[in-house]
């Protein structure tokens, strides 16, 4: 996971607005997803993707992940030095996991 950037910019998500919900799906499974950017994320998954009891769930569910993602992803989480950069953590695991997925649709 070292050596990523850790930017979320805008040129990351030109032409793959999927890929940002997953890059904040990521932070908030490690809940590094403040309150406001969660609140803005599932209202952004609700009208693209339907309503649903847990926005993560919903995307999840969409995008055709594998149902133990969410503890995949944790499980990483939890094995990473102290200090690790969550941001640079969700650049990592989304390129790893679902850019192919996205860059290929």
């Amino acid at each position: 996971m070292v050596g990523r950037s850790s930017r979320l910019s805008e040129e990351r998500y030109e032409g793959r607005p999927l890929l940002r919900l997953l890059d904040c799906y990521v932070l908030a499974l490690t809940g590094n997803l403040s309150p406001e950017m969660e609140a803005k994320v599932a209202d952004t998954v609700r009208r693209n993707f339907g309503e649903g009891p847990d926005w993560k769930v919903t995307l999840r569910e969409a995008t055709k992940l594998p149902s133990n993602m969410d503890e995949r992803i944790r499980a990483i989480w939890r094995s990473q030095p102290v200090g690790t950069d969550p941001a640079a953590f969700a650049l990592a695991v989304s390129d790893d996991n679902f850019l192919t997925m996205i860059d290929t649709a």
